[in-house]
């Protein structure tokens, strides 16, 4: 018999594993082992603390929780049902947290238990009402347009579909090392990274381009894609010199489009080409790596991969969070359809509905990882 303050129940393996919601933290007993991940913030993965950002759990936290349940079914005895638990409570942080536990729940449904997306989510949506989630956030703190729970999850399947994922290969040390290291991030395994701009700073040592030129010979990183230029002179100082990656045997593209913005037709034809055409993988940055190298790759990711715009958002943010704002989010809906049977029409930042624009309250730059927003 289920603890008194059970509120919901969702079976996940039968007779073993549940999900249930609760009105306060319910106590073991010799046939139930109950165990929660509310107040587990490692398992966002996010770096945007001082931020209003919220996405999905990036991919060390679906990771560090795909083993903590597994060591549950492992250690916990055969006879006891093991139940995830999250709060029933109204809240801001209340519906983050359940939101969150949705979330890495489907992802393991999908990874370990072989659910498609839409199983795996609707069995626990079931049980709560739309307005008891938090909507996810883009950096700036515009909710994300139209990226749910259930698009999100449609990424990370077909993602693993796609073998950019698997959960007996995923390497956490390396990936965390990455990002600590070089603030980059694979996307597609072996084929695009995104990085944020090597300069960095205007006192950049000379020493952090040759560890990053070590890194992609290492990794078969052949070509550099760079989508800023002196954007912000006074805070960035020049952009660096093409040469240091030309002189060293790495081909250079420069496909600059304005912060914040959207690419050209032009320019997703060329850098689609450029992938295509690379014999290693492709590094993709623009100032921070985040909004027009989300955007840019999102556009591969949904032409040759078929992903929907939402789905290639979902997946960005599990790779690298605060990655796509909503406008550009926006933008790629709009022209999803196009972008999938060849390349859209130009369209411009004031072509996007006005009235969409001001009910998103968008806030059209993007900031660094390290940076706060004002």
């Amino acid at each position: 018999m289920w603890d008194r303050n059970v509120m919901s129940s969702c079976e996940l393996i039968k007779d073993r594993l549940f999900f249930v919601t609760v009105t306060c933290k319910p106590r073991n007993s010799p046939n139930f082992h109950y165990f929660s991940v509310d107040h587990d913030w490692t398992l966002d993965g996010c770096k945007f603390a001082d931020t209003p950002y919220f996405g999905p759990s990036n991919l060390a936290g679906i990771y560090r929780f795909f083993c903590l349940v597994n060591t549950k079914l492992h250690m916990v005895p055969a006879a006891k049902k093991i139940v995830m638990y999250t709060t029933a409570e109204d809240g801001l942080h209340e519906k983050r947290k359940r939101t969150r536990a949705i979330f890495l729940c489907g992802a393991f449904a999908v990874s370990q238990l072989n659910m498609t997306a839409e199983e795996a989510y609707e069995a626990m949506a079931n049980q709560f009402k739309p307005n008891s989630l938090l909507p996810y956030c883009d950096i700036n703190g515009s909710k994300s347009h139209n990226l749910s729970i259930s698009d999100s999850l449609k990424g990370f399947e077909k993602a693993i579909s796609l073998g950019f994922f698997s959960f007996e290969d995923f390497d956490l040390n390396k990936y965390e090392e990455d990002e600590r290291t070089f603030d980059l991030n694979w996307i597609v395994p072996g084929k695009i990274l995104a990085i944020s701009d090597p300069q960095r700073r205007n006192n950049v040592k000379a020493s952090r381009f040759t560890k990053l030129r070590k890194y992609f010979r290492q990794n078969e990183v052949k070509s550099v894609v760079r989508l800023n230029r002196d954007d912000n002179m006074i805070k960035y100082g020049l952009v660096y010199d093409a040469r240091c990656f030309t002189a060293n045997g790495f081909a250079h593209y420069d496909q600059y489009f304005e912060d914040g913005g959207i690419p050209t037709k032009a320019i997703i034809k060329k850098f689609t080409r450029v992938v295509d055409q690379c014999e290693g993988a492709v590094a993709v940055h623009c100032r921070a790596g985040l909004g027009r190298t989300g955007t840019l790759i999102a556009c591969y990711l949904i032409k040759q991969y078929k992903f929907t715009a939402a789905e290639a958002v979902g997946w960005l943010r599990m790779c690298r969070p605060g990655s796509v704002s909503t406008l550009q989010h926006c933008f790629l809906e709009h022209k999803e359809t196009a972008i999938q049977k060849g390349y859209p029409e130009d369209l411009t930042l004031e072509d996007l509905n006005e009235n969409m624009k001001k009910s998103l309250n968008i806030i059209a730059c993007t900031p660094r990882r390290d940076e706060k927003v004002a």
